[in-house]
């Protein structure tokens, strides 16, 4: 029995791998997206940012407060200091 429970978990181990690996973009898609998001914060484009939002059966109060997340604090740089006392004040 416990022979049996270490193969079924190593098949499932091995399904869940193959799964992740079909469905995960690839290089070239990842790095467009990130610099399409990328150059959409930094250039405050808010319409494009809302585009990358998952919006299909989403709570629109919820949806509006990422929406006014995302749109709020672009096109500024993280700061280092404020960045610094927040993982300080958790620490």
């Amino acid at each position: 029995m416990n022979t049996s429970i270490k193969l079924l978990s190593l098949l499932c181990a091995l399904l869940v791998t193959m799964t992740l690996l079909i469905f995960a973009g690839t290089s070239p898609q990842e790095k467009a997206f990130t610099d399409k998001y990328k150059t959409a914060f930094e250039g405050k484009d808010s319409a494009t940012l809302e585009s990358f939002l998952y919006t299909q059966g989403a709570d629109p109060a919820i949806l509006g407060f990422y929406k006014m997340m995302q749109s709020g604090e672009a096109g500024e740089k993280p700061r280092r200091q404020w960045i610094r006392r927040r993982v300080a004040k958790f620490a």
